[in-house]
């Protein structure tokens, strides 16, 4: 398990919760957990909110999310 998925299991949360604290469909946040959704065509809305909420900048959140990406085009 890499990426966003392991920050999250990490600090003990749940994509559910991250969901209801930002608006974000669960499903678009589990998509993007499991590397389903390309971080480069994701809204830069929904990486902001996320950033914020976890307290990560745009930046590291991306780089999580590619890492995910990156075990999958391999």
């Amino acid at each position: 398990m890499t990426g966003l998925k392991q920050l999250l299991k990490d600090q003990n949360m749940s994509i559910y919760r991250v969901s209801k604290c930002t608006g974000i469909p669960y499903s678009t946040l589990n998509d993007i957990c499991n590397g389903r959704v390309d971080p480069d065509k994701c809204q830069v809305g929904i990486f902001k909110r996320t950033a914020e909420f976890l307290s990560l900048s745009m930046d590291e959140l991306y780089n999580l999310c590619r890492r995910k990406m990156s075990f999958y085009c391999i």
